[in-house]
């Protein structure tokens, strides 16, 4: 089902799907009786009640939920490919070892670029998380990406089961936009919040 026409009702439908709120507080938050309720009562609680049983609400919910869920799948699913690029990555395509004998017979490896950065697969430039103080790249921990992937795929027990911040810090640790707010969102947003001031 589209969005719904009333502004007010597309929020409620939306709080009560994407946040699990009750009826009154989903009311209470898209602005419902805000002049004469500003806090949350009774009010609330009776039009939630009333909102919920309509029909087109209910079908947007169920819609909303249905968008989320496959949303969901799509992000485990980047996030596992993310992860497994992590693990696989190969430095030797982009750095080179140069090995030199000191006298006292040590050997000393250092590693340079061998490709500028510029000059790198995008995919790959992904999986750079910043650059050390001589203007390297640095990259994601592997230990830390096969910890992350096992819980993903639920290799651990239930107590080490991924949260919402194992899955945030992965997409934050490589540069990539958590879910950016629609323009309908913003404009939503925009509303509650000259109601909330006015």
């Amino acid at each position: 089902m589209d969005r719904l026409k009333n502004q007010k009702m597309e929020l409620f439908a939306q709080l009560i799907a994407k946040e699990g709120l009750s009826p009154s507080d989903a009311c209470y938050r898209a602005g419902y009786g805000k002049e004469r309720h500003p806090l949350l009562d009774q009010y609330h609680a009776n039009m939630g009640c009333r909102l919920i049983k309509r029909q087109d609400i209910q079908e947007r919910i169920a819609t909303i939920r249905e968008q989320e869920s496959h949303k969901s799948t799509d992000y485990r699913n980047n996030l596992k490919d993310l992860l497994k690029r992590a693990i696989e990555f190969d430095l030797g395509k982009y750095y080179k070892s140069l090995n030199v004998t000191l006298s006292d017979g040590r050997v000393v490896s250092s590693w340079y670029l061998s490709v500028p950065f510029e000059n790198w697969n995008p995919e790959d430039r992904v999986l750079v998380t910043g650059f050390d103080k001589a203007g390297r790249p640095t990259f994601f921990d592997k230990q830390w990406a096969v910890e992350k992937m096992m819980r993903l795929l639920g290799m651990l027990d239930a107590s080490n089961s991924i949260d919402m911040e194992d899955t945030l810090s992965v997409f934050l640790k490589a540069g990539l936009p958590i879910a950016a707010p629609s323009k309908a969102d913003k404009e939503i947003e925009k509303e509650i919040n000259e109601d909330l001031e006015g």
